[in-house]
């Protein structure tokens, strides 16, 4: 403060007084943050992160200067870790990306209004479901083919054939089929996880259906030719009556409702518990077909000795 004493020449006296009050220079501190790899535009200047700045502003006119300091923290990005698994055949979907089993992936999600993001994403695989059918085949019409599969799976699995038809069953690995026409069967396999693996096989059908009867056999033991019986394909289901005559029509052999297949059926030769002699014989037949119909033969066969 100062006391100012004016005095004229008169001797006339004026007292006055001035205070002045200092000021200090005005501190401003600001702590803020931004991702690493940005910056923070500050009066015109650049931080980029983990900076500290300082800033002088002059004062305008009778105010006090002013120091401005910026403390800049960098915030780093976020990193997060995503684990799935999946079927061994199955894609993962992520942020737009397709990826596979058994895969690892790194995406950088920008934000506008975050730090960006890293995200590692694994995806694993359930053990493997492995199925295979046989090959395509072809059988007689009226026989049967088992679809034998080989699979390699774990847990509980399930089953399903389609189509069902001629199929001993429907849930089992193995089932025998029976079609009467060419047909594609598929079977699809479901794991305890939800894998599951699908093959296919196709049966071709010969509608061709012979029924064939020796016209001479020779019952002399030495393992060919030996019994006298129809041979026939698949499509004979049952042979109902099997009936040898002589030429007095005396009936020397009868069986009735047999497989034609089956090799130790059929006359042997024997009658009355002795061997017929050479001959020429009638047999009579009633063969049942596979769709149930039935047909009467007969002929003639010569007995060899």
């Amino acid at each position: 403060m100062w006391v100012v004493i004016g005095q004229t020449a008169e001797g006339c006296i004026s007292v006055d007084t001035l205070r002045a009050t200092i000021r200090d220079t005005l501190l401003f501190s600001l702590d803020t943050s931004v991702c690493v790899g940005q910056t923070l535009i500050v009066l015109g200047v650049q931080l980029p992160a983990d900076t500290t700045g300082h800033f002088f502003q002059p004062a305008l006119g009778a105010g006090c200067d002013t120091i401005l300091t910026v403390n800049v923290l960098g915030i780093e990005n976020s990193a997060s870790e995503l684990e799935v698994t999946i079927c061994s055949n199955a894609f993962f979907e992520y942020n737009g990306t397709m990826l596979p089993a058994d895969t690892v992936a790194v995406f950088y999600l920008a934000s506008s209004f975050t730090c960006d993001s890293v995200v590692t994403v694994t995806v694993n695989s359930y053990p493997p479901l492995s199925l295979i059918l046989p090959m395509d085949t072809t059988i007689s019409i009226g026989a049967s083919v088992l679809l034998e599969a080989e699979l390699t799976g774990t847990g509980t699995l399930d089953f399903a054939w389609s189509p069902t038809e001629g199929l001993s069953c429907i849930d089992c690995l193995d089932p025998l089929a029976s079609p009467l026409d060419t047909i594609t069967y598929t079977l699809a396999v479901t794991d305890q996880n939800g894998c599951t693996a699908q093959e296919s096989v196709t049966v071709r059908v010969n509608e061709e259906c012979r029924v064939r009867v020796p016209n001479a056999f020779t019952p002399n033991s030495d393992g060919s030719n030996d019994r006298f019986r129809p041979i026939t394909d698949p499509c004979v289901r049952t042979v109902r009556l099997w009936k040898i005559l002589n030429r007095w029509g005396e009936t020397v052999f009868t069986q009735i409702n047999f497989l034609a297949t089956d090799p130790e059926l059929g006359w042997d030769g024997i009658w009355n518990g002795k061997p017929h002699p050479s001959d020429v014989l009638i047999w009579v037949a009633e063969f049942e077909y596979y769709d149930g119909r039935r047909e009467s033969q007969r002929g003639e066969v010569t007995l060899v000795r």
